[in-house]
């Protein structure tokens, strides 16, 4: 499956979390690109999923790459970096993953 990485932010929040190095792991091929916006709405026309990084910590987390208390570190860590993360969504996974 390859993913498309529509902006630094996530390779950021991945580099913040010490996560990147997992990422290839999951066996993902990312391509990255610079058309912020229109490539989510292509997307979504296209019915392909689209997804960040909560999404990468659940899937570490559901293939036993990291344990629970690992990704709720990794997740405080990009949150104390300032990343935009939807906070309800990131309390979930701590109260979780605790």
């Amino acid at each position: 499956m390859k993913l498309v990485v529509q902006d630094a932010c996530i390779l950021i929040d991945l580099i913040e979390g010490s996560i990147l190095e997992l990422w290839p792991r999951l066996g993902f091929e990312t391509i990255t690109t610079d058309l912020v916006g229109m490539l989510r709405k292509k997307a979504e026309q296209d019915r392909i999923q689209v997804r960040g990084v909560l999404w990468v910590l659940d899937s570490l987390v559901e293939a036993g790459i990291i344990t629970y208390k690992n990704a709720a570190s990794k997740l405080k860590r990009i949150l104390d970096a300032g990343s935009r993360l939807p906070p309800d969504e990131c309390s979930k996974r701590l109260d979780a993953w605790k």
